[in-house]
C-alpha cells in the first residue's frame, strides 16, 4: 500500500509503499509520474520494523521513518540519490 509521496529536487519525487510483511519499496519518480529507479528495503526482525514516511531532503536525499511495532522504537535512515543509506535508532518510544 502506498503510504507517502515527497517532493524533492529536479522535479523528482519518492513513493514509499508499505508491503504485508514490512517490507518497504522507495520509488524514485520524474515529473511525468514515470519510475526512474527504486529499492526494496528489508523486512527486519520478521516484520516487526515498519516503514512510516518518507521526506526530501537537500536535493535528491531522502528520510525514512520506521516504527518497531513492539516497543515504540524508531528509526531513521537517510538515503541518497544512488539509495544508499544510513540510519540512527531512537528509543524505544512509549504511547
Amino acid at each position: 500500500m502506498p503510504i507517502r509521496v515527497a517532493a524533492g529536487a529536479n522535479n523528482e519525487s519518492r513513493l514509499l509503499w508499505r508491503h504485508r510483511d514490512g517490507r518497504a519499496s522507495l520509488w524514485k519518480l520524474n515529473a511525468a509520474g514515470d519510475g526512474i529507479d527504486d529499492r526494496q528495503f528489508g523486512p527486519f526482525d520478521n516484520g516487526d520494523w515498519m516503514p512510516v514516511s518518507v521526506a526530501t531532503f537537500d536535493g535528491n536525499n531522502a528520510r525514512l521513518l520506521w516504527r518497531r511495532q513492539s516497543n515504540g522504537e524508531v528509526s531513521v535512515w537517510t538515503v541518497g540519490s544512488d539509495f544508499s543509506w544510513s540510519s540512527v535508532h531512537h528509543g524505544p518510544i512509549s504511547g
